[in-house]
């Protein structure tokens, strides 16, 4: 695991993943990794997913009351 980021209400969070790299990484360089970026709700239920090619490219989470967005990267509907 990468980063997570929770809702303020504690409904929702963002968790993201580092993919495996078959080489070698230098000191520094974990954000420079391709990942996966997954929305679960408090029950621990996957609601949606989607691939990044660096995960530090996710740097900010905006949660609206019906949406969640990360910058260049998503925006998923919450449930309602």
């Amino acid at each position: 695991m990468y980063a997570t980021y929770v809702r303020p209400d504690g409904r929702y969070k963002i968790v993201i993943y580092r993919r495996p790299v078959l080489f070698g990484m230098m000191p520094g360089q974990a954000g420079d990794a391709p990942g996966v970026v997954k929305l679960f709700d408090q029950s621990g239920k996957e609601l949606a997913e989607t691939n990044v090619e660096m995960v530090q490219n996710v740097e900010r989470v905006e949660w609206l009351p019906r949406h969640v967005r990360i910058k260049l990267v998503a925006e998923w509907d919450l449930p309602n």
